[in-house]
């Protein structure tokens, strides 16, 4: 589920970046020209470690898929309702993005506030499914933590990206 929400993120931000919405390609552009290389590398690695920490509960479960063999199979009601909360969240955050992106192609739009389809009754339902999914994520891998660094990477995670989506909800 993950490898598939990391290829629907891509195809997003590609398609926003350089077919639906050129002129953000633009504002990335002077962005990229304005940072320092130092400032870039920072931001990466940082994304880097904590993205690997939200995939941590992947790791240890294919680990135990691998380790156990065939007795891997049992996810438990923990791990398939994790899978669950992968596919729900992973479906609103495209339907979101879908929604807000034809809006914004209409004529007149671009500057406006979405307010159609999801958008009329969620503020931010693009991110409230990013927050499903990677709960999901944690959710599905409980059953694989084995110790506490388990544990803390584990959560680490799943703070650190609900806390980056409540910060870019409330500056909005």
């Amino acid at each position: 589920m993950v490898v598939l929400w990391a290829v629907r993120l891509i195809a997003f931000l590609l398609h926003r970046e350089f077919i639906s919405w050129p002129e953000w390609h633009e504002k990335v552009r002077e962005v990229h020209y304005r940072t320092t290389s130092k400032m870039k590398s920072y931001v990466w690695l940082t994304c880097g470690v904590f993205y690997s920490m939200m995939m941590y509960p992947c790791a240890n479960r294919m680990r135990n898929a691998i380790e156990q063999g065939q007795n891997a199979t049992n996810w438990g009601a923990l791990g398939h309702t994790g899978i669950v909360l992968q596919i729900l969240g992973l479906l609103l955050e495209t339907i979101a993005d879908n929604q807000k992106g034809n809006f914004k192609r209409k004529i007149g739009n671009r500057n406006k506030w979405c307010n159609v389809g999801l958008w009329s009754t969620i503020s931010h339902p693009n991110y409230l499914g990013e927050a499903i999914f990677w709960s999901g994520v944690f959710l599905g891998g409980i059953g694989c933590n084995r110790t506490a660094k388990d544990w803390l990477i584990s959560t680490t995670g799943l703070v650190f990206i609900l806390s980056v989506l409540k910060g870019a909800v409330e500056s909005l």
